[in-house]
C-alpha cells in the first residue's frame, strides 16, 4: 500500500496490470453503490492493495469518499458523499434515497441478522418475510407497508403482489451488496444471505430503526392509506 502522506500519488496505478484486470468492474460496481466484502476476491484485494490510490482517484474525480469499515470481523469497502455534499454525483439519476418500503425490508433483514447472529450464514428465506408480516409484534405495522389495507386475511393474489414488491426490493439491497443470493439444491425457494454490511444500512437509518412505528404512521398518513 503506498503511503498515506506521499503528496505525488497520482493515477499511474491504473496502468499496472491487477488495475488493469479489475479496475473497470470495481469502478462499476462501488459507483452503483456497491459493498465489496471478500468474497469478492479481485476487488477486494485490489482495494486493499491500492486503497489509497483509490481514495485519492474517488476524490478527485467525484468528489467521494472510498471507506473501510468492519463488521463481524469482516471488512467491507463503500463510497459515501463527503462532508460538503453529494458531490459529482448529485443529479437526481446518479443518487436516490431508499424507499420507505426498502427502509421497512432493510429494518427486517437487519432485524433477522441479529436473530441470526450466532447462525454462520444468516440466511433468510421469502417465506420467512412473509411470516413476520403475518405474524411478528409489528404485524399491523407491516400489514398497513405492504397492503393496500390492514385485515386478518389477504387473497392469494393480493399475496401475489406483495411478494413482487418483496424481490424487487431484495434484489435492489442485492445491488447494494447487502445480501446475496443463496442456490438451495433441488428446491426453487428464493434464499438471500444476509452479509455484514447490512450494518452501513443501519448507519444510515438509524432513526427509522429506533422510531420504527413513529416512521410507519408519518409513512401512511403521508401516503393517505
Amino acid at each position: 500500500m503506498a503511503d498515506e502522506h506521499n503528496s505525488k500519488v497520482d493515477f499511474s496505478f491504473l496502468a499496472e496490470e491487477s488495475a488493469q484486470n479489475h479496475f473497470g468492474d470495481l469502478n462499476i460496481e462501488l459507483l452503483r453503490g456497491a459493498h465489496i466484502q471478500m468474497d469478492a476476491f479481485y476487488l477486494y484485494q485490489l482495494l486493499q492493495d491500492k486503497e489509497i490510490e483509490l481514495r485519492f482517484y474517488y476524490s478527485s474525480l467525484y468528489g467521494l469518499e472510498l471507506k473501510r469499515d468492519v463488521s463481524g470481523n469482516e471488512v467491507y469497502y463503500y463510497l459515501d458523499f463527503s462532508d460538503q455534499g453529494k458531490g459529482k454525483l448529485s443529479k437526481q439519476e446518479r443518487y436516490r434515497e431508499l424507499s420507505p418500503l426498502n427502509i421497512v425490508m432493510g429494518i427486517l433483514l437487519l432485524k433477522t441478522y441479529y436473530d441470526k447472529y450466532f447462525d454462520h450464514q444468516k440466511i433468510i428465506h421469502l417465506s420467512d418475510i412473509e411470516q413476520q408480516i403475518n405474524d411478528s409484534e409489528y404485524s399491523s405495522l407491516l400489514k398497513s407497508m405492504f397492503f393496500e389495507e390492514e385485515r386478518e386475511f389477504y387473497s392469494e393474489a393480493e399475496w401475489l403482489v406483495v411478494k413482487k414488491n418483496i424481490v424487487r426490493c431484495l434484489r435492489e439491497f442485492e445491488i447494494l451488496g447487502w445480501i446475496s443470493r443463496v442456490p438451495i439444491q433441488g428446491q426453487e425457494i428464493l434464499s438471500f444471505c444476509i452479509r455484514e454490511s447490512i450494518h452501513r444500512f443501519a448507519k444510515l437509518y438509524e432513526k427509522e430503526l429506533v422510531h420504527f412505528e413513529e416512521f410507519v404512521r408519518a409513512y401512511k398518513k403521508q401516503s393517505g392509506k
